[in-house]
């Protein structure tokens, strides 16, 4: 595959742990569906971003605005098994709601300007490769000669011509020890970096979650980050054709990547994390195996597997629809983005060996599973 000559500063750290999954191919990207908390971030970054550009259309004020353009995006993506807000989880989604809510209004002018831009037609607006550095919301910063290209959240100049670059985060911000995320660090500093070298303006960044924090920028960070995009990116030659199980590394970062059911590495090196006790972080909730037999449970599917790792494995509630019914046994089957009913403590560490796509039923509130795609080769 073929190096892309620029990067996201918001995926940046990706590729410190796995450069393939950055910079797989486009069509490589959408193998999974996102995942719900991801999805619901996009979707709020959205609406904050329309709000705050005024773009209202008929509503009276900015909260009305806010309410409409959510409940609009809301349900275009509740199509499917669930709705958006369930597979989230309620508290989550009304916190989220109301921070975003926050940033939206601040941000806002004193009235509408225009009508939202809710879809961009049949493809998204193509991204620049000029120098720029955009101000307002979804501000582009473009530095072609340091390969970094993305949209900031928001960026704003005051009249002492200082850059200031807001990051909204509707997740959390530190880590259980109550240290800054490394990555969110690292986005908006690469961001300070670009703006520093296009513009020579002073800058300040700033994230927003369920706080406001003043991220230092200052001479020590600037040669530390300059640093570390000079190595990566070293390692990383534009437009190099490189094979991908040589930038591909496996472990609980994959969690986030989508394209894990198309990566040789990860379905070689998976299973050995599986029974790993040692590594740091939960797995993704995936397992592939050997059948060894498939029930019908009603109107569901339960299905026993010898997995990859040699462990017996159950899997319920699965969806008639799948067409596992006439897999004979000792057939493989893979299944990415379960859900799993032990407790996170517990699969932290170790692998679960019971998983599920939906709950069982009698009123259960526990949710299915949103991105849930099986293959059988």
């Amino acid at each position: 595959m073929q190096v892309p000559h620029f990067l996201s500063p918001s995926r940046f750290v990706d590729l410190l742990t796995c450069k393939l999954s950055v910079v797989a191919p486009h069509a490589l990207q959408g193998t999974l569906p996102a995942a719900p908390a991801a999805l619901f971030g996009t979707l709020l970054h959205r609406v904050v971003a329309e709000v705050g550009d005024g773009r209202w259309g008929a509503a009276p004020d900015a909260g009305a605005a806010f309410d409409n353009i959510l409940k609009t995006l809301t349900t275009e993506h509740d199509g499917g098994a669930q709705p958006l807000s369930a597979a989230v989880g309620l508290q989550r989604w009304f916190t989220r709601i109301a921070r975003a809510r926050a940033w939206a209004l601040r941000d806002a002018p004193t009235r509408s300007c225009g009508e939202p831009r809710l879809r961009y037609g049949t493809e998204a607006p193509a991204s620049p490769s000029e120098t720029r550095v955009d101000r307002g919301n979804e501000a582009w910063i473009v530095w072609p000669e340091g390969r970094l290209r993305g949209r900031a959240d928001r960026v704003e100049e005051d009249a002492t011509r200082k850059l200031r670059v807001i990051e909204n985060k509707s997740g959390a911000l530190r880590d259980r020890t109550g240290a800054l995320i490394p990555e969110i660090g690292v986005q908006v500093g690469l961001y300070a970096l670009a703006i520093d070298a296009i513009t020579g303006q002073p800058v300040e960044t700033v994230l927003r979650g369920d706080e406001l924090v003043e991220v230092p920028w200052d001479a020590k960070t600037h040669e530390s980050l300059q640093a570390l995009l000079e190595r990566t990116l070293a390692t990383l030659p534009p437009d190099a054709a490189v094979a991908a199980e040589s930038i591909a590394v496996a472990g609980p970062h994959c969690r986030r990547c989508r394209i894990r059911p198309a990566c040789r590495t990860y379905l070689r090196d998976a299973p050995a994390y599986w029974v790993a006790q040692s590594i740091n972080g939960r797995m993704p909730l995936d397992v592939w195996g050997a059948i060894r037999s498939v029930q019908k449970d009603g109107d569901a599917l339960r299905v026993e597997l010898r997995d990859a790792a040699g462990r017996f494995v159950v899997i319920t509630g699965l969806d008639l629809d799948w067409g596992l019914q006439d897999i004979p046994a000792g057939d493989p089957v893979y299944f990415f983005a379960l859900e799993t009913d032990q407790q996170r403590q517990h699969t932290e560490r170790v692998q679960p060996s019971n998983f599920r796509d939906a709950p069982p039923g009698g009123g259960s509130n526990r949710r299915r599973a949103f991105g849930l795609r099986v293959y059988t080769p």
